[in-house]
């Protein structure tokens, strides 16, 4: 399993531009073959994550290399974000737990 991290921080009046930005790329995911899951999470101090997870780094190549999340990719980071990150991972051990 792979994990992609997206870490932001939205510049003030730049939420809608950042939220028509993740929706193509979110779509995508959804079709995309391998793709397990996509998750948002906010922090008190403004920095949003994003967790994206796919069975292999050719399923995560296949949802970057879509030409419909393109405009994902070629985001003017600058004018949107005061800081971002992005971490892809190998998952070497994964515990579940469901009750």
């Amino acid at each position: 399993m792979v994990m992609v991290i997206l870490r932001v921080r939205v510049r003030p009046g730049h939420e809608r531009d950042f939220e028509a930005m993740v929706e193509p790329a979110h779509s995508v995911a959804l079709s995309t073959r391998g793709f397990i899951a996509f998750d948002r999470y906010l922090s008190p101090e403004g920095e949003e994550a994003m967790l994206l997870e796919f069975e292999s780094h050719e399923a995560l190549a296949a949802w970057r290399d879509d030409p419909a999340n393109a405009a994902t990719q070629s985001a003017d980071r600058d004018r949107l974000f005061s800081a971002y990150r992005i971490q892809v991972c190998d998952v070497v051990r994964a515990y579940e737990f469901t009750e």
